[in-house]
């Protein structure tokens, strides 16, 4: 497991989720948090299916959820990522 903290914040993102995440968690990160800024659609039904930690940004917008993903991370190497993000192997 890589000693990195990865934060993605979402929105309305069922397009693009599962491709990221799927991504990312090749790369074996310690931890993944998605922010959610109130999505109404299936982004979040998507990322359930996945071993990530799950936060309600609350619609603040994606700096206010990049900051509650690092406040809420582990690790001392935090990783920023959007959600159209499709990381290629070994690109952690």
């Amino acid at each position: 497991m890589l000693p990195i903290s990865v934060i993605i914040p979402v929105r309305n993102a069922e397009h693009l989720i599962e491709k990221c995440l799927t991504s990312i968690l090749k790369a074996d990160p310690v931890e993944v948090f998605v922010v959610d800024g109130l999505s109404t659609d299936h982004t979040l039904d998507i990322a359930k299916h996945f071993p990530v930690a799950i936060i309600s940004a609350r619609g603040q917008g994606v700096p206010a959820a990049r900051m509650m993903g690092v406040r809420a991370a582990h690790s001392t190497t935090i990783g920023l990522f959007d959600v159209d993000v499709e990381l290629p192997d070994g690109g952690l």
